[in-house]
């Protein structure tokens, strides 16, 4: 990673900008955080989809320069590791890189557990990139398409589209790296400054708005075109219900009420899908109305509210538990509302259904 020129170790990419007259090596547009001990061929296949997603976005556009340690740093002497010992150079020269290139491409393999967050370096990368209002933009690659992990995780939240809290487990005090002066540096880097705490906070909240942005470019994608993305329309209820959890409730709305109508397109005109798929679909509707109603109730619009609970029991309604779940809902809502005769009624309807279940019970054990 590192050449001769002049008698001086010099980085590659500076040993090839002085020798050749192209454009390939210039000001980078965007820093690469990742991790030494993951698949080298996997952060590479993370940097080409990326790159190839954003050429599709703006095809004219000049190519992507990539800030990558292997070619962009030279290997140090040892006043430079000595200079890389003390805190002051993490909290000012790594940290004034990133806020120069711009932009931060976390390679974030695997997507639920990212190996990224564990290594001190990049958590100061991360932190660099949030305080000076970079952006942060997620990589998920391998070089096995189908068994890539953005296809993982889109898979994941179709799968389990009521599970979209997308949360992490970040720790900075116990982060590592290979060289153990420089997390030693960087870890009283971090208490002198953010503190730990703070930090793991702020990592936290980027990584869900990263990961949040990725699922709803994607959104956007199935959205215009259902045709090539009908098995992933479930990820519009994973972003729906993604907002709802971190109580962005209008943007919530907007996309439980987009894909009940996507659902009942798809519904309609059931000919166009399998028996199977539209069976799973169908059953997704009780799930939607159930967190479109909770998105309205947080809203403070109870009227919309209360009808959604009211579709959501009517289609749970060989279910006497999810039932059970509306009707108490209903209470609620109605007594926030100081409507507490429709409150009642509903309490009455839910403890009418427990008694019908509890006397279906000790029937079901006499009959055994």
């Amino acid at each position: 990673n590192d050449a001769e020129q002049d008698g001086k170790r010099v980085s590659y990419c500076e040993y090839l900008r002085k020798k050749r007259t192209d454009k390939q090596i210039r000001k980078a547009d965007v820093f690469v955080s990742h991790f030494w001990q993951g698949k080298f061929l996997d952060v590479v296949d993370s940097i080409r989809e990326y790159d190839n997603k954003m050429t599709s976005r703006n095809p004219n556009a000049p190519k992507l320069v990539y800030w990558f340690d292997f070619f962009s740093y030279e290997s140090y002497t040892k006043e430079e590791e000595d200079l890389r010992s003390r805190p002051s150079w993490w909290v000012h020269s790594l940290e004034n890189l990133v806020r120069d290139v711009g932009t931060t491409l976390l390679i974030a393999n695997p997507w639920n557990n990212p190996k990224t967050t564990e290594r001190v370096y990049c958590l100061w990368e991360m932190y660099s990139t949030f305080k000076h209002k970079s952006k942060l933009e997620i990589g998920l690659g391998s070089i096995t398409v189908e068994n890539s992990e953005l296809n993982k995780f889109y898979k994941y939240l179709c799968d389990f589209p009521e599970d979209a809290n997308l949360c992490f487990d970040v720790s900075s005090q116990r982060s590592k790296t290979q060289n153990q002066f420089e997390e030693d540096s960087i870890l009283l880097a971090i208490s002198s400054t953010i503190g730990y705490d703070r930090l793991d906070r702020f990592i936290c909240g980027s990584l869900i708005d990263a990961y949040t942005s990725l699922l709803k470019d994607k959104v956007t994608e199935v959205i215009e075109d259902r045709s090539k993305n009908r098995n992933l329309i479930g990820l519009v209820l994973a972003l729906a219900t993604n907002y709802r959890i971190q109580s962005y409730y209008g943007k919530a709305i907007e996309y439980y009420s987009r894909y009940l109508e996507i659902l009942e397109n798809e519904c309609e005109n059931g000919t166009s899908i399998m028996a199977e798929e539209h069976a799973r679909l169908k059953a997704t509707e009780a799930t939607a109305y159930f967190g479109l109603g909770e998105a309205y109730f947080k809203n403070q619009q109870y009227t919309q509210a209360i009808d959604c609970y009211n579709k959501y029991s009517t289609e749970s309604n060989t279910n006497s538990t999810l039932r059970l779940r509306a009707l108490l809902k209903l209470v609620e809502i109605y007594s926030t509302m100081g409507d507490f005769g429709n409150a009642g009624e509903n309490l009455a309807t839910g403890e009418n259904l427990v008694r019908v279940d509890e006397v279906c019970d000790s029937t079901h054990d006499l009959c055994l």
